[in-house]
């Protein structure tokens, strides 16, 4: 498998699973906070898997 396609999946994987735990914890909790780091990990894993495939 290719590393960008490594990258875009465990990004995606990442953000829905923060996604989730934000949805379901109560907001400005611990385990929201978590979540929205997740997903803010995730979007990060989505973005660096697209820039090793883009050429400029």
């Amino acid at each position: 498998m290719e590393p960008f396609v490594r990258w875009i999946l465990a990004g995606g994987m990442t953000l829905v699973v923060g996604l989730w735990v934000s949805m379901l914890a109560a907001s400005w909790s611990t385990p929201w906070l978590a979540g929205a780091m997740g997903s803010l990990l995730g979007i990060t894993g989505i973005a660096v898997g697209l820039r090793r495939q883009l050429v400029f």
